[in-house]
């Protein structure tokens, strides 16, 4: 066990940024997890059924240390939030991999998070689409993540289990994705926005 401080020659790989999952192959990485008590365990060796919090990939030459880790500390998953995944995402048929993939990208794990075009929270609820999913208070993280959850269970099943669709529909909107021939709208953003959780999403898959 170590802290983050005393690791020499590793940059973190935040939930933010992970992409291809070869460290998790190759080993050359330490995983982080959080206890019951608050206390962090890092370990070399993936730990089967729970979700890491975050990923520290080991470089291969002192050169290429990044310091700096506080700017990247805003886009780890929160022990709290991490917990709260494990237990909501199996109530609507999703894997915790999935949901804190579209946190991560949604709103960097930070509770608060508004958008320009006001989408709330976690998981960047919009106020009708909050509304329509019984959400209250888009702030409380609880019912920030159980809303969005719900939301992309309906856009699976609307669209036949097809997480590009899904996930289209989710940056989107259905009608967007309806629109353009039940296909990925051809926008920039959204087309990004897939690419990017679906990265996410299977980097922490070979985590589990």
């Amino acid at each position: 066990m170590a802290t983050l401080p005393r690791l020499a020659g590793v940059v973190a790989l935040t939930l933010a940024t992970l992409g291809s999952g070869t460290f998790a192959r190759d080993r050359n990485a330490v995983f982080a997890y959080g206890e019951g008590d608050g206390a962090v365990t890092l370990t070399n060796l993936p730990q089967s059924g729970r979700t890491a919090l975050f990923v520290v990939a080991l470089l291969a030459h002192d050169d290429d240390v990044i310091t700096g880790l506080g700017a990247a500390n805003s886009r780890m998953a929160p022990p709290d939030v991490a917990r709260l995944v494990d237990v909501v995402a199996p109530s609507y048929g999703l894997e915790p991999a999935l949901l804190l993939a579209v946190i991560s990208a949604e709103s960097g794990f930070r509770s608060k998070a508004v958008s320009p075009k006001g989408a709330q929270g976690l998981m960047q609820l919009m106020p009708a689409t909050a509304r329509r999913l019984g959400v209250r208070d888009p702030f409380d993280p609880e019912q920030n993540v159980r809303g969005g959850a719900r939301y992309l269970n309906q856009l699976l099943r609307l669209f036949g289990n097809d997480l590009r669709l899904a996930l289209a529909a989710y940056n989107a909107g259905e009608d967007a994705v309806m629109r353009h021939g039940r296909s990925v709208p051809p926008y920039p953003e959204t087309q990004q926005y897939v690419t990017r959780v679906l990265g996410r999403y299977d980097a922490l898959a070979r985590l589990r």
